[in-house]
């Protein structure tokens, strides 16, 4: 079983690079896929908090080959949290809503799949069906509140400062847009 847990989390690794790699009909010298070009994806919060879900389940996969301790339930915790947020967020408000940027699941965007509905998911039965729990408290797990906020503030911020086609990364944090 534990070697099975470390290829799940190895594959939900290669998923996130996949996801936020992927450009459709994209040759090696494709811009987007440049460090410029990736940077550009890097405003949103899906891109984010999926880079640190696999940022987090890699340490936890090398310690695992390595019969360490990986990373702690509270940052794992954290991380899965993240992502969850992305998979509710775009799956309540985001596809719903419509919008060039909505497309329903399993509708030929492998990336979008990837990164709003398959790893948050996995990431998800991974915390409930296998992390230990218990170990952490509300008041503690309280903080990870800080980075969404601290991202909605970010991404307001910046869409007031940059003049560029994509100002603000979602349309509910556009104050045009909500009033």
């Amino acid at each position: 079983m534990r070697h099975l847990l470390t290829a799940l989390r190895a594959l939900v690794v290669v998923l996130v690079v996949l996801g936020v790699l992927w450009v459709p009909a994209a040759g090696w010298d494709d811009p987007r896929l440049t460090p410029a070009g990736i940077g550009t994806k890097l405003v949103y919060f899906t891109i984010q908090s999926n880079l640190l879900l696999a940022a987090v389940l890699a340490v936890d996969v090398v310690a695992r080959l390595r019969s360490r301790a990986g990373p702690s339930p509270w940052l794992v915790g954290g991380a899965t949290f993240f992502v969850t947020i992305t998979g509710v967020v775009y799956n309540t408000l985001l596809v719903p809503g419509g919008g060039p940027e909505a497309v329903l699941l399993l509708a030929g965007r492998p990336s979008s799949d990837l990164l709003h509905a398959v790893v948050p998911a996995l990431a998800l039965l991974d915390w409930v069906l296998f992390r230990p729990h218990g170990v952490l408290s509300v008041r503690r797990s309280l903080v990870w509140l800080v980075y969404p906020f601290a991202y909605s503030v970010f991404a307001i911020v910046r869409g007031g400062l940059v003049d560029s086609s994509v100002r603000y990364p979602y349309w509910f944090l556009d104050p045009t847009e909500i009033g």
